[in-house]
Order: structure tokens, then sequence, then C-alpha cells
């Protein structure tokens, strides 16, 4: 199996939401006890949403592509299902919905 350039693009940017962040917090403070009102990160919502249309751009070349030396497909989608649960895990964690 041979890892196409949709695969490696989508997971270097769905992990880097885990390094990058970009956004708002509000913390308040009563009585000694801080708490998180809502914590965004907007670096985490876009890079998800890119991510999610890398996947559907390699999964339709993935269809698309006609070689002469023809590769399973399983492993593929194995590879972007996997990807594109991250990216949408990003995406909850990045509009603190998670």
């Amino acid at each position: 199996m041979k890892v196409t350039k949709h695969e490696i693009t989508a997971l270097i940017l769905a992990t880097l939401p885990f390094v990058v962040t970009l956004g708002d917090r509000a913390v308040e403070t009563v009585n000694g006890v801080t708490t998180v009102r809502w914590d965004y990160n907007y670096a985490g919502v876009v890079l998800g949403l890119i991510v999610l249309l890398v996947v559907y751009m390699g999964v339709r070349d993935l269809n698309a592509s006609i070689e002469y030396k023809p590769q399973p497909r399983a492993p593929h989608y194995a590879i972007f299902t996997a990807i594109g649960v991250l990216a949408i895990y990003q995406i909850a964690k990045g509009a603190f919905l998670i």
C-alpha cells in the first residue's frame, strides 16, 4: 500500500491544532475556584474543516484513479476514516462542544 499525498496532508493538518492555538477564553474565579466559561480555538475549527475537505478530495481521487496496478482501497478508507474522526474531534473541541 502506498500512502497518498492527501492522507499525509490531512494527517498533518489534523494534528496541527494540538500545537497551534488561536482563540479566546473566558475564565471566572469565584471564592478561589477558577472555572472556564468558554474556550474557543479558531485554528482547530478552521483546520478541522480543511481536513474534512482534504479527506473528501482524497476519497474522491481514490475512487476515480485508474492505475496500472490497482491498490486495495480498504486500508485507505480506514486511514481516511481515522483522520476524519480526528478532524471532527478538533472541530468539536475548538468550538468548545466537548
